[in-house]
């Protein structure tokens, strides 16, 4: 379970399964846009759910939006 865009980009970068594939690409411009404030944490959230699904990862259930967070140091969206 990720609690924050950048848990999420730090699995895509350094133990995603499958580093290949539209929808991976989108997860890791859609996190690192999120962190820099320039895309909506919702965009960057429902980009690497889809990524998930693309590389077969499971998804047991998405989290609420309230989890996710753009500042991974202070919690801050």
């Amino acid at each position: 379970m990720f609690s924050s865009v950048y848990e999420a980009l730090d699995f895509l970068e350094n133990e995603w399964p499958v580093k290949t594939g539209n929808r991976y690409r989108n997860a890791i411009a859609a996190c690192r846009g999120a962190l820099n404030r320039t895309t909506p944490v919702a965009v960057a959230r429902d980009a690497f759910v889809a990524a998930c699904y693309e590389a077969g990862v499971g998804v047991t259930s998405a989290m609420p939006m309230h989890a996710w967070t753009t500042d991974h140091r202070t919690g801050l969206q």
